[in-house]
This record gives structure tokens, C-alpha cells and sequence, in this order.
């Protein structure tokens, strides 16, 4: 049996057979909408035609599809690089300065600091 789109004045477009030919039937917004007769009904849009035309993408969703996947990637790029960063160096314990210290002990220690985190101490 062929099913035809019954347009109503809300926008929505009602699915009606033949069997519904000459009927009243309620849409979904309150309206009461009259079928027409069987030569009415071939001259209303086929319920087919708006079926197969339902599944075909258009440019919003392929833009959706590739954000999303561009997304997901990003994502996977960035755990990977998380995972690979080397471990925080540990900064070397540098031996206390107090009003106690010779000049060479801080002397030490300033050289110590201007070499940087990542060259050993030269120690005391």
C-alpha cells in the first residue's frame, strides 16, 4: 500500500495511506487535518521519496564527521606525548649557607647555581 506525506500548517508532515482516504486524522500539534480523497492523495509528495532522501549526508555533517575525527586525533597525539616526556630532572640538594659558612663554601655554591639543574654540583 503506498503511503503519502500529509503536510500540516505546524511544518510537520503526517504519514497517510489509503486507507486513511476521506478521514480526519490529528496531528501532533492539535490540528485536525482532512486526507483527501484517493485522486488527492497521488498528488500529495510520496512518503518513499522523503525516506530515501532522509540518509544521504550533507555538508553539516560531514563537517561534524571531520571535526570529530580531527578531534579524536588530537587527542590521541596528545596522550601519546604525554606518555613519551622524560621524567622531571631533580634538582641537587645544595648544602645549607649560614653566617657559619666560609667564603669558600658559598662561593661553591654560587657556581654551583649559575652551572644549572641539569650539570652536576662540583661539591664541597
Amino acid at each position: 500500500m503506498s503511503e503519502y506525506l500529509l503536510p500540516c500548517s505546524c511544518g510537520r508532515k503526517l504519514t497517510v495511506s489509503a486507507r486513511h482516504a476521506g478521514h480526519t486524522i490529528d496531528c501532533p500539534c492539535g490540528a485536525q487535518l482532512e486526507v483527501p480523497t484517493l485522486r488527492g492523495l497521488r498528488e500529495l509528495e510520496p512518503a518513499e521519496a522523503r525516506a530515501a532522501t532522509g540518509r544521504q549526508w550533507n555538508d553539516r555533517h560531514r563537517a561534524a564527521f571531520l571535526l570529530a575525527t580531527v578531534s579524536l586525533a588530537g587527542l590521541a597525539l596528545a596522550g601519546y606525548l604525554t606518555i613519551q616526556l622524560p621524567a622531571r630532572p631533580v634538582p641537587p640538594e645544595l648544602p645549607a649557607i649560614d653566617e657559619n659558612s666560609s667564603t669558600t663554601e658559598v662561593l661553591l655554591v654560587y657556581e654551583d647555581l649559575q652551572r644549572g639543574v641539569d650539570v652536576p654540583p662540583l661539591g664541597l
